[in-house]
């Protein structure tokens, strides 16, 4: 579609993706109910349950209104918050540092295409699910069933 109608390829990929997201939200503001009575596809006891659930959170929050700038400040004076930030900081750069630079690791070390870099690197993302799917199959500490 590149091209068609004076707009480039991302172009287009941004405007379906993002037109997609845009009617679903539409859609679901439109169609959903306001509330658990309203909702069609629960029971009498599911409908009491969400609305005492409801009650309950909404009484919590008038209890403990305290949002604002103090209650952030608050936030960021605990040691524990800083360690989770670095932590997910180590993680994504981790991550981001696979996915956008192995390829090109790959391409370049090993003089390959794009399109074998590109399967190359796709290795560590497929290893740990295939590992995943190989225990459920065989519980620890039992032996695989023999082959007739």
């Amino acid at each position: 579609m590149a091209g068609q109608r004076y707009v480039s390829g991302w172009q287009w990929v941004f405007l379906i993706e993002g037109g997609l997201a845009g009617a679903i939200g539409v859609a679901s503001f439109v169609l959903m109910p306001t509330s658990p009575a309203k909702a069609k596809w629960l029971d009498a006891n599911e409908k009491r349950v969400l609305a005492a659930a409801i009650e309950r959170d909404q009484d919590r929050s008038a209890e403990s209104s305290d949002h604002g700038l103090r209650a952030v400040l608050a936030i960021l004076r605990n040691p524990q918050v800083w360690y989770y930030c670095l932590v997910y900081a180590l993680m994504m750069l981790g991550f981001y540092s696979v996915t956008y630079w192995l390829p090109q690791i790959i391409k370049l070390k090993l003089h390959t295409g794009s399109v074998a870099s590109g399967l190359l690197s796709a290795i560590p993302w497929s290893w740990p699910p295939q590992r995943c799917w190989a225990s459920r199959a065989t519980p620890r500490g039992a032996e695989a069933a023999p082959s007739s």
